[in-house]
């Protein structure tokens, strides 16, 4: 019984704290700590639409969204590299609420990226 009591109080505080992912969810600046990767912007417009800017640390290019969307609790972007015509599959998984993963596919093969949430006014 004491097991059983165990194990219900970690299932339920588990699905208590697992994070539901949302465009509010999203909103701020997100890079990775190195500053080689890409850096993300995530907003929302007036009628409450996700915006989404992401910008080359290294040249200062901008990434083309082509499709953003949150699935099973996870976000999904499409991308291509006009300049260089590379497109991409992004999954993000958070870790916590200032952290998460991106895989990233693309015709280079899978990179796993970490990317964490930054003031804005640093």
């Amino acid at each position: 019984m004491k097991t059983l009591l165990s194990l219900f109080f970690s299932l339920s505080t588990f699905f208590t704290s697992a994070q539901v992912i949302t465009n509010e969810y999203l909103v701020g600046r997100w890079e990775q700590d190195n500053k080689t990767g890409f850096i993300m912007y995530f907003s929302i417009d007036a009628t409450g639409e996700l915006n989404c800017k992401i910008i080359s640390a290294a040249t200062g290019g901008d990434i083309k969204v082509l499709k953003a969307k949150i699935e099973e609790g996870e976000f999904y972007l499409n991308t291509v590299n006009e300049r260089n015509d590379w497109y991409a599959l992004n999954k993000h998984t958070f870790i916590d609420k200032d952290t998460m993963e991106v895989v990233v596919k693309n015709e280079y093969g899978v990179h796993k990226l970490i990317y964490k949430r930054k003031k804005l006014w640093t």
